[in-house]
């Protein structure tokens, strides 16, 4: 099914389009991660590390939002 997104010409305001793209590219990740569970759930755990580390936040804190 294609995606069909509505443009407006506000420079300043991100696309609709890109909005989809980013859904769409979501969405196939997600399934990846799904079909692979024990190799992404290693790789996720390796990254979420990285980051809190990085951050010097709490381990609650959300991956990438």
């Amino acid at each position: 099914m294609p995606i069909i997104a509505i443009e407006t010409d506000f420079i300043y305001k991100p696309s609709s389009s890109r909005y989809a793209m980013m859904m769409a590219l979501d969405l196939l990740v997600t399934e990846l991660a799904v079909r692979q569970a024990d190799r992404s759930r290693e790789l996720l755990r390796r990254m979420k590390h990285a980051l809190d580390a990085h951050r010097g936040g709490g381990e609650r804190q959300p991956l990438g939002d």
